[in-house]
């Protein structure tokens, strides 16, 4: 609400004017293809959305991320309670892409010094972003030698990846205190 003050043929009134938001949000629908089993949010069935307040995304009803093709609708709320809903097909197709191993090569430590399998390895997915990542290795951090150590990637759609790289334990040659010191 806001206090105004009107002057009409001189004389000084004073109105009050309540300004109220009527209008619901405004976007572009938009079709989806997509993967078996992996969720998506209502934001990814709409372009360029817009309102004045905040936006709140939700679907009508929760599609079946398990069925092949279906109508999904996508309501977005403003602040004010003003909603409005768009219409988008979605279609679903299993996941048959493996996940992408990176980072993974040959390495080389000392000899009772902690091995650090991780150190640049990742994954990527098409649709998993939280790809789970193993190693299967047998290294004995006590035991100077050459050891296979294999990365295993999996998606949430059961696609795997798998490589393989050495890993060499040395004989520290050269302490960092005789390094440093010396």
């Amino acid at each position: 609400e806001y206090d105004v003050e009107v002057i009409i043929d001189g004389q000084s009134n004073h109105a009050i004017v309540n300004v109220v938001d009527t209008t619901a949000p405004k976007a572009e629908a938009k079709n989806i293809e997509w993967y078996i089993g992996n969720p998506l949010s209502p934001e990814h069935f709409v372009d360029h959305a817009f309102d004045y307040t905040k936006i709140t995304y939700s679907f009508a009803e929760e599609p079946d991320w398990n069925k092949e093709s279906q109508k999904v609708h996508v309501r977005l709320t403003d602040t004010s309670g003003n909603w409005s809903e768009y219409s988008c097909s979605l279609k679903l197709k299993p996941d048959t892409e493996a996940p992408s191993l990176y980072g993974v090569k040959d390495r080389y430590g000392y000899i009772g010094e902690a091995v650090s399998y991780f150190a640049e390895v990742f994954a990527e997915d098409n649709c998993d972003p939280d790809v789970k990542i193993e190693v299967d290795s047998n290294v004995n951090i006590n035991v100077k030698g050459k050891y296979k150590v294999t990365y295993i990637a999996t998606d949430a759609s059961g696609n795997v990846t798998k490589k393989s790289c050495t890993f060499t334990l040395v004989d520290e040659t050269v302490s960092d205190e005789k390094l440093h010191n010396e």
